[in-house]
């Protein structure tokens, strides 16, 4: 019984441990203050995004009807059958002198 617990404990560390990445192989599109799920049709003031993919995004996107497929006419991916939308939220690092420079 003891050694289940133990085993039991030890994969459960292992996966509060993992971390995940996602590189995409897209240029940026640009770096704007929008973000259509969490604040549709607004600008969001406290936060930026960098935005790749396609080229319909915009800050009006209804998840539910907008055609990607249909409404863009180029890619920002490499592979040009890919035509989702890519946004982060933009991290800055800060210097000792006190400026800020944007996290590629």
């Amino acid at each position: 019984m003891q050694l289940n617990f133990v085993f039991a404990l030890v994969l459960f560390a292992h996966l509060v441990d993992s971390q995940a990445i996602m590189c995409l192989a897209c240029s940026r599109l640009s770096v704007e203050r929008l973000d259509p799920i969490g604040n549709p049709r607004l600008e969001s003031p406290t936060y930026l995004h960098q935005i790749a993919g396609e080229n319909s995004f915009n800050a009006s996107m209804d998840t539910g009807s907008h055609d990607t497929v249909g409404q863009s006419i180029c890619t920002s991916c490499t592979f040009g059958e890919d035509v989702s939308n890519y946004w982060t939220v933009v991290l800055y690092f800060r210097a000792k002198n006190g400026t800020y420079k944007r996290v590629p």
